[in-house]
């Protein structure tokens, strides 16, 4: 079975832009679990966009 749900994910990533999100929503319905799909496609980031993890201070961090 999970060797099915990850071909099934490996289908879905085929011809994707590098970084797209693919999301997966499920519902319990009476007849069953009814699958939805969603692309969201990469935007566009400049690098400041990104956190940069550091310290300004000039003593050594603690830990």
């Amino acid at each position: 079975m999970a060797q099915d749900e990850l071909r099934h994910m490996m289908e879905l990533c085929e011809g994707q832009d590098p970084n797209t999100l693919l999301t997966v929503a499920r519902d319990l319905t009476n007849t069953g679990v009814k699958e939805s799909f969603r692309t969201i496609e990469p935007r566009e980031a400049g690098l400041d966009q990104f956190a940069i993890h550091g310290s300004l201070d000039d003593e050594p961090h603690q830990h």
